[in-house]
């Protein structure tokens, strides 16, 4: 009795253990040239979730959507397209206009890092770049 209990204690802790691993993202991460680690991405003022279809975005006073899957050119390289949406501190008015524009992402992975840029609609260069960490939630202080 006390061997089979010690066996399913165990068992259940394993059980346990898989599932926080797949909780990062909905599925575990992957590496492989299908498309970007599906999982979070964090660094100074910037997290990212990525999924099959995308990537949301959160920025210190801004969030972003990526429209479409993240894909790795020559196994590093990625750029998509997506929105940008500029936010203020305070609250949100009803009647108050949404700042979102056009943006490409595009950026490097190497291993677990990632550098990230952010071109609005109407610029030339990127307006922002980031280093991004992936498994990590970054140091992000919202604006609102």
């Amino acid at each position: 009795m006390r061997i089979w209990l010690i066996a399913v204690l165990g068992i259940t802790l394993m059980n346990s253990r898989i599932a926080a691993q797949d909780a990062v993202g909905g599925q575990r991460p992957r590496d492989d040239d299908s498309g970007a680690p599906a999982n979070i991405w964090g660094g100074n003022a910037v997290v990212m979730t990525v999924g099959d279809e995308g990537a949301t975005l959160e920025f210190e006073c801004a969030t972003g959507t990526i429209t479409e899957r993240l894909r790795l050119n020559s196994g590093t390289k990625f750029r998509a397209k997506g929105t940008y949406n500029a936010e203020h501190a305070g609250p949100t008015l009803r009647d108050e206009d949404s700042r979102a524009v056009d943006a490409v992402y595009s950026g490097t992975v190497e291993n677990d890092r990632m550098r990230l840029q952010v071109l609005l609609s109407g610029q030339k260069r990127p307006t922002h770049t980031y280093e991004l960490v992936r498994g990590h939630y970054g140091n992000l202080t919202r604006c609102k």
